[in-house]
């Protein structure tokens, strides 16, 4: 996430939008993301690996958002909550065979998240 933010230039709401997309990038080439970091049922594991993965994604999103100009914490991890869930639901739909059938590649699947997330932000801009 972090290399698509960089690539995504420099404003801020765009770089935070790009993780959108890469997030979809990386689900349909590894086919597991947040459900895996996050996962209740690995918990117990406390696996240390998986722990630092989950803190350093947290803290590239939420610095990304605090630039975007979210900077109180409450409402930058609302802010991040929408934003995995519509990257989540481009995942789930393509996943479900809803989108290919406009022939969309993986590629076309994160470029429409990207868009979206882009929409929401400015949307949400303060």
């Amino acid at each position: 996430m972090e290399t698509a933010a960089q690539a995504a230039g420099p404003d801020p709401v765009d770089r935070l939008a790009a993780t959108a997309g890469a997030y979809v990038r990386h689900v349909s080439d590894r086919g597991a993301g947040l459900d895996v970091i996050f996962a209740r049922e690995l918990r117990p594991l406390r696996d240390a690996d998986l722990a630092r993965a989950g803190r350093g994604l947290m803290t590239l999103l939420l610095d990304l958002a605090r630039r975007a100009g979210h900077t109180d914490p409450s409402r930058s991890l609302l802010l991040l909550e929408q934003l995995f869930c519509l990257a989540h639901g481009y995942i789930t739909l393509d996943a479900e065979d809803f989108l290919t059938r406009s022939r969309l590649s993986p590629e076309d699947v994160a470029t429409r998240a990207t868009h979206a997330a882009t929409a929401l932000l400015r949307g949400n801009a303060t």
